[in-house]
């Protein structure tokens, strides 16, 4: 069960004007079945899901007028839908295959295939969490997203076991996602469909991994190699961003590094690192500005066409452990700093006029060292 209370703003002051969206619905739900073969060198694991959503009242739809984009100006009229009325729903198979072949003791091949559909779409404009992103659940105008992923890959422990190494690639595709429009106003908007349009996507990547599991130094290293594209695909051609072309995607980043280690000094301390690279996330930045009947307007470059420096930073910690034999519960401290060597990777971008030039920055929320220090225990 979902329900999603976009916006309350209420006030002590004159001039603030109480705004209480109304909560939308939801109801998922989704059996499934699975089954797993194996035979001398080959293993199966197959699964049928079927998902099921609805959107449900108390809650009022508009309708637009067929013939035009949706905006507030070709609104029909507006339905109101009692509570617990369906509104849309919305049903899908989602079948998944995946196959393992062990070549020897050593090396195995793997292959899977799984298609899935998700009724929650995250509205933004940024590729970061943020605490006014907009979720809005899947109903009369906002299908679910569908996506379809094959991948295979290759897998090679050496005969002691200390090391692994993976190889790895993907194909996905995506369907009914949705993307904002060119000036689109996200913010207290009761009809947010109509700043909306329909996308669809593909991304693709390789992935590689080697492992180190024993002795006193351990750690791992991974790389991966991605592209991630989407395009608008509305039926009026003025409204598709970068003219219907593919871009960029949010999430487009073409090379990602990390790289763990951890040392064990003695019986109770041990020293970790981590450091990891990431290519620079696609944005929207201003290019200029121009001037039309006496007015300064600023101009933007395509959807995405702009990247963020790429990004890196160490951390390093220490880890004290004592745990007495008898002891039920194990417990250790950790102390250590974030961004040890203090780089000032960028958040976002930001512009304004200097010197009658237009100046675009890139913002960092934290360029420095943080030191921290953690109690961890399990039992």
């Amino acid at each position: 069960m979902y329900r999603f209370s976009p916006t309350k703003i209420t006030g002590i002051q004159e001039g603030i004007n109480p705004i209480d969206f109304k909560t939308e619905k939801g109801l998922e739900i989704a059996p499934y079945i699975s089954y797993e073969k194996n035979w001398n060198k080959l293993s199966m694991s197959a699964g049928l899901r079927y998902s099921w959503f609805g959107n449900f009242g108390p809650f009022e739809v508009a309708s637009y007028n067929p013939n035009l984009p949706k905006t507030v100006n070709t609104i029909l009229e507006t339905k109101s839908y009692k509570k617990g009325e369906i509104i849309k729903s919305y049903g899908a198979i989602e079948p998944r295959l995946s196959f393992n072949y062990h070549i020897n003791d050593y090396n195995s091949l793997k292959f899977g295939y799984n298609r899935m559909f998700q009724y929650i779409h995250l509205v933004s404009n940024t590729s970061a969490a943020l605490p006014f992103d907009i979720w809005k659940p899947s109903g009369m105008y906002i299908p679910p997203i569908e996506v379809n992923q094959i991948s295979a890959g290759y897998a090679f422990d050496t005969a002691n076991g200390n090391y692994n190494f993976s190889l790895e690639g993907y194909y996905k595709t995506f369907k009914n996602m949705v993307e904002y429009k060119n000036g689109a106003d996200l913010f207290l908007n009761k009809n947010l469909e109509t700043e909306l349009l329909p996308a669809k996507g593909y991304s693709y990547g390789l992935e590689f991994a080697a492992y180190k599991t024993s002795g006193r130094l351990t750690g791992n290293l991974n790389y991966t190699y991605s592209v991630t594209r989407r395009k608008t695909t509305s039926s009026y051609a003025r409204e598709n961003i970068n003219n219907g072309s593919y871009y960029p995607s949010n999430y487009d980043k073409p090379h990602i590094f990390n790289l763990t280690a951890n040392y064990k000094l003695n019986k109770k301390w041990s020293v970790g690192s981590f450091f990891t690279y990431q290519a620079g996330r696609p944005t929207t930045a201003p290019n200029g500005r121009f001037t039309f009947n006496g007015n300064s307007y600023i101009n933007y470059s395509n959807r995405n066409g702009f990247r963020i420096s790429d990004t890196h930073r160490m951390d390093v910690s220490f880890t004290y452990s004592k745990n007495k034999p008898n002891r039920n519960w194990k417990g250790s401290w950790s102390f250590g700093v974030y961004n040890v060597y203090s780089n000032k990777n960028a958040f976002s971008v930001y512009s304004k006029f200097k010197n009658n030039q237009l100046k675009t920055y890139q913002f960092s929320v934290i360029g420095g060292a943080i030191p921290f220090i953690t109690y961890n225990f399990k039992f």
